[in-house]
């Protein structure tokens, strides 16, 4: 099969392969597999697809498809998907791939997302598939995660500027406690402060500590706690502790982070500093460390994270993984022992225990087993 002669041929070897076909002469031939070709009749090999190329028909006589824009394959490559992302460009396998943004960056090649540049640093650059394409912010400023332009770096609190630029300290008797662009701040009256570059008020010194008062205050009952710290008016303060923030100036008690939060951080002045769990992961009300983070059920890790989805196979619970019974598994996500079914050629309860189909039966999987039909046998362990 799959072989040519020409008009008069004698012998059972001038039968040879035709093209999209390999094997000796006079025997039978086999198509080239998937992700090669073959032009040529005759017992030539079948070559491997291009790197960059593909193929995923069998017997193919003519070249490999080239893959989509700004995407590669290794040599022999059998499925559009295997034309995958390069780095500094992302998308799906097998389709045209999309440059990372300026302020972002891929190293690897493949599927996953671009990378933002860390704080600090910025990138102009478009298709970036290297950490070393994000630039160092002058001294004394700052910027976000995935910034794209030299201005997206500011001056940081306690220093003045314009955007992009190496930034002043404040002098002593200023603070500025913002980032960004803006003068310093004098202290206020009955207040003073011997720093340079101060970022807080509280380098104005006067009141108790950890307390303030307005411009003209009379008393000492007038300074009162700051944000982040409680205790009585006119006396030094205490921090919130961890777990804990308070917003508002006075007296008032700190409030508790929230549930699914948590906070490490002391004399906390701002909900915002209470942070959200990872992914797929609670906390009670007041947690103060990230390991008070547990993975919900149908997810797995350790505490404070990363949760994964539990695997096949598994059932999670409790932040646990526990593998299956043997002979038996389980879809993705499980959260209870009994979503684990005994496999095809074994039969049991969901959850286990599973035992091998006894002979003259079948077990396609599950809790129940199958006579054979009469007059039919079949040994132990058949599934169908």
């Amino acid at each position: 099969a799959h072989t040519f002669s020409l008009t008069g041929s004698g012998t059972i070897n001038a039968c040879t392969c035709l093209a999209g076909y390999a094997g000796s002469d006079g025997t039978e031939c086999a198509p080239c597999a998937a992700g090669s070709y073959k032009t040529l009749t005759g017992d030539v090999a079948c070559t491997p697809c291009a790197v960059d190329h593909y193929s995923d028909v069998p017997a193919r006589t003519d070249t490999c498809g080239a893959c989509p824009a700004f995407t590669f394959s290794l040599e022999g490559s059998n499925e559009l998907t295997d034309c995958t992302c390069l780095a500094g460009y992302i998308g799906d396998d097998g389709t045209a791939c999309t440059a990372c943004e300026g302020g972002t960056y891929k190293i690897n090649t493949g599927t996953g997302v671009c990378t933002e540049c860390v704080a600090s640093t910025y990138s102009t650059t478009v298709a970036a598939a290297s950490a070393g394409k994000c630039l160092s912010c002058p001294a004394h400023t700052f910027s976000l995660t995935g910034s794209n332009e030299k201005t997206d770096c500011t001056c940081l609190a306690g220093y003045t500027g314009p955007d992009g630029a190496e930034c002043a300290a404040c002098v002593a008797g200023e603070y500025k406690n913002w980032t960004g662009t803006g003068v310093c701040t004098l202290c206020r009256v009955d207040t003073y402060s011997t720093d340079v570059a101060a970022t807080s008020s509280g380098t104005c010194l006067g009141c108790p500590a950890r307390t303030l008062a307005s411009l003209g205050s009379d008393a000492l009952t007038d300074c009162t706690c700051v944000a982040g710290y409680t205790g009585a008016d006119g006396t030094e303060c205490a921090a919130c502790v961890a777990g804990r923030y308070k917003e508002e100036i006075g007296s008032e008690a700190c409030d508790l982070c929230g549930v699914t939060t948590y906070s490490t951080a002391l004399a906390a002045a701002s909900a915002g500093t209470c942070v959200v769990c990872p992914d797929n992961a609670n906390s009670s009300l007041g947690s103060d460390q990230l390991t008070d983070c547990v993975c919900v059920a149908s997810w797995f890790g350790p505490l404070g994270g990363p949760c994964a989805f539990c695997e096949v196979g598994s059932w999670c619970a409790g932040g646990s993984s526990y593998t299956c019974p043997a002979s038996s598994s389980s879809v993705a996500g499980s959260n209870e022992l009994t979503d684990c079914t005994c496999n095809a050629s074994s039969v049991g309860p969901n959850g286990g225990p599973c035992t091998s189909c006894t002979a003259d039966d079948y077990c396609p999987g599950g809790t129940e087993s199958f006579e054979c039909a009469t007059f039919s046998s079949s040994p132990s362990g058949s599934d169908a």
